[in-house]
């Protein structure tokens, strides 16, 4: 979307200018949602990168063929936090900042992947144990991702689906 200049003349227009350049950055660096896909057919670190991929939901679907259950370990989180505060500005803290990611298993393997921890990560279910951290195939598992503190990120299980 390009930014309208013409005819600027006061403050006004300053003013729409900058809105518009605002939603310009938020529409092509930090969509609402995002969406990422991996054809990956065994145990995979997944980069922070795609596990941020929107504002408010990041969709991640694996789509690789296993022959195995598999495992997907995040990245760091020392990598989950530098990613935010390279987005939202060094000064700005990222304590405090959620949002949900949804993983899909639609291999044509029958086989599951499970989400697991990198280095300062905890991954929970929603009693708040490891419990079944499974995406089976053909089926989907919804987490709440949080900034607990400047070393720590904790992914939470919240539930799971049939993709249709």
């Amino acid at each position: 979307m390009p930014i309208n200049m013409t005819n600027f003349v006061g403050p006004n227009e300053v003013t729409s200018w900058y809105d518009q350049l605002i939603e310009q950055i938020n529409a092509t660096q930090n969509p609402t949602v995002g969406y990422a896909v991996f054809g990956n057919t065994a145990s995979i670190v997944l980069p922070a990168p795609q596990m941020c991929t929107g504002r408010n939901i990041s969709y991640i679907n694996m789509l690789g063929t296993l022959t195995a259950n598999a495992t997907l370990t995040t990245d760091t989180a020392a990598n989950i936090i530098t990613l935010l505060q390279g987005l939202f500005g060094p000064n700005v803290t990222t304590v405090g900042t959620t949002w949900s990611m949804r993983i899909s298993n639609a291999s044509a393997g029958a086989f599951s992947w499970t989400l697991a921890g990198g280095t300062g990560v905890t991954v929970n279910s929603m009693g708040g144990d490891a419990g079944s951290l499974a995406i089976a195939q053909n089926t989907w598992r919804d987490f709440l991702v949080s900034i607990q503190s400047a070393t720590t990120v904790l992914i939470v299980s919240m539930g799971t689906g049939t993709v249709s």
